[in-house]
């Protein structure tokens, strides 16, 4: 059946005004300070990874993206001297993947302050959370990007950790040649149609 051109239009136009989800936990917070804490990036995605397996699910693809976007935030929390999900300026995850140039359907972003002894104690940190469990678990992310910097915040020495979650734009499956080639005779059409 064929559609008319105006309800092609009015769906292509609800197609593009359906939100993107972004979920951001509050910042996790270590309780107990380790005196001798080291964090690193390829720990932090093998530890998210092993939980993932823990209960059935496909490990997240690393993502460089995901990782730039990732360095990005700590490197801001660090040098502006805060721990959000939105910068000083305003500045939120979706900003940060884009200016890495990654295009996405969902995100998720988890953060966490302290010196965790190491990235096995972060990971279960985010685990024993309800809103971090829900982005390290969710089967709505396929990629995983993170950071972790130390440097002094709020007076002390400390570690900042931060990940980044992402169904990319490429896991929407993409209208075949035909279907392409209908739109654009459609919107011929119609530009036809409104001329007369």
């Amino acid at each position: 059946m064929r559609l008319p051109p105006q309800l092609v239009e009015e769906r292509v136009a609800l197609i593009q005004e359906v939100e993107k989800q972004i979920v951001t936990p509050p910042p996790l917070r270590a309780i107990e300070e380790a005196p001798e804490s080291f964090l690193t990036q390829a720990g932090v995605i093998k530890r998210t990874n092993l939980q993932r397996e823990k209960y059935g699910l496909p490990p997240l693809k690393e993502s460089p993206e995901l990782n730039a976007s990732a360095v990005i935030k700590t490197q801001d929390m660090l040098a502006k001297q805060y721990v959000s999900h939105l910068s000083p300026l305003g500045e939120g995850v979706a900003d940060l993947v884009k200016r890495v140039g990654y295009q996405f359907i969902d995100l998720g972003e988890n953060l966490a302050l302290g010196n965790f002894q190491d990235d096995e104690i972060l990971v279960q940190g985010w685990m024993d959370s309800p809103g971090h469990q829900a982005n390290i678990l969710s089967l709505q992310y396929q990629e995983i990007g993170a950071a972790v910097l130390r440097g002094e915040l709020e007076g002390k020495i400390t570690w900042l950790a931060v990940q980044h979650f992402g169904l990319p734009l490429a896991a929407c499956p993409q209208p075949s040649e035909a279907i392409l080639a209908k739109i654009e005779t459609n919107k011929l059409s119609l530009k036809n149609w409104k001329l007369l």
